[in-house]
C-alpha cells in the first residue's frame, strides 16, 4: 500500500550473547505509527526500551504481537511493561525456555481454520476480505493455519477471529489512546502460496491501517492516480479515478466530476 512504509529490524536469535539489543530511537515519540513484534524473546530487549514502547502505545501508537514459540507468555512478556498493554492475559508459569522444544500447553496444533468470530468478527473492518455477501465463503476457502499460540483475551478485549469458540486467534483492544492486537498465528504466508495473495495483502493492510487508526480514512474513499509524476509542458496528462467502500471494494457504476485548476487561477471541467 502507498499508505504504508515498513522498516524491518532483524534481531538474530543465534547471537543471544549480544542481547539485549539497544533499539536506539525506534521507540521515540513520533518515530512510528505501528510496531509489530514477531517470534522474539523479551530478553532481546532492554527493559527501558520496552517501557518506552509501552508509553508510545498508550500515547497513540499501534502494537501487534504475532504468534511464535517466544511470543506472549512463552517469551517472558508477562514480566515486562508490555504486560499492561497487550490484549491477552499471560500466566507467570508460561515461560518457554530458549532452545527447548515448544511447550504443548502453550500452542494449538494445526490445521486451524481461521474464521471471523461471532458476533464482532463478521462486522469488523479487519475481517472483510470480500463483499459482505461473499465474505464468509472467502474465509472458508483460505488454507488453515499450521498452528497457533494458546492466548487468553483480557476481559476488555474483543475476539475478531477464532478456530472455534475456545480457540481465539485474533484479539484487539485499546491501551491508553493506542490500539493493540494479538495474532496467535504466524502462517498466513500459506494463503498466497495457495493462490490467495490478494486476500493476504488485504488482511494485513487492513490490520495495519486499523492499528494506525487510519481505517476510518477509507470510508467513502475517492482516489486519483497519475501514470507518472513529471510531465513536459503541453504534454498529454492521463489519470484514473475511482472510489472504494470502507472495506476496500470498488464502487461499481460510480460517476465522477473533475475540475482542472490552471496556474492563472482559471478553472474548467475535465471530461471523464
Amino acid at each position: 500500500s502507498p499508505d504504508i512504509q515498513v522498516d524491518y529490524e532483524w534481531i538474530d536469535p543465534r547471537n543471544r550473547k549480544d542481547w539485549p539489543v539497544d533499539q536506539g530511537d525506534r521507540f521515540k515519540p513520533g518515530k512510528y505509527d505501528v510496531y509489530i513484534l514477531g517470534d522474539l524473546d523479551s530478553s532481546a530487549f532492554r527493559p527501558e526500551d520496552l517501557a518506552q514502547l509501552a508509553e508510545r502505545v498508550e500515547a497513540g501508537a499501534g502494537l501487534l504481537m504475532l504468534g511464535g514459540q517466544q511470543s506472549f507468555g512463552g517469551g517472558g512478556y508477562q514480566t515486562t511493561p508490555l504486560a499492561t498493554v497487550l490484549p491477552v492475559e499471560m500466566g507467570r508459569h508460561e515461560r518457554q525456555v530458549l532452545g527447548e522444544p515448544p511447550r504443548a500447553d502453550l500452542h494449538w496444533p494445526g490445521p486451524l481454520a481461521m474464521r471471523p468470530a461471532e458476533p464482532l468478527g463478521r462486522r469488523h473492518y479487519i475481517m472483510h476480505l470480500a463483499p459482505s455477501a461473499e465474505n464468509d465463503a472467502m474465509w472458508q476457502k483460505l488454507p488453515p493455519l499450521a498452528g497457533a499460540n494458546r492466548i487468553a483475551p483480557r476481559r476488555s478485549a474483543k475476539v475478531l477471529a477464532d478456530a472455534g469458540a475456545d480457540r481465539p486467534l485474533l484479539v484487539v483492544d485499546d491501551a491508553g489512546v493506542g490500539r493493540v492486537m494479538a495474532f496467535a498465528g504466524d502462517t498466513t504466508w500459506l494463503w498466497p502460496m495457495h493462490g490467495f495473495d490478494a486476500q493476504h495483502r488485504r488482511f494485513w493492510r487492513q490490520a495495519i491501517l486499523w492499528l494506525a487508526k487510519k481505517d476510518q480514512a477509507e470510508n467513502g474513499s475517492v482516489w486519483i492516480r497519475l501514470g507518472q509524476r513529471r510531465f513536459a509542458p503541453t504534454s498529454r496528462v492521463e489519470f484514473e479515478v475511482g472510489a472504494t467502500t470502507p472495506t476496500g471494494d470498488p464502487v461499481e457504476q460510480a460517476t465522477f466530476t473533475a475540475t482542472i485548476g490552471a496556474p492563472d487561477g482559471s478553472r474548467r471541467p475535465a471530461a471523464l
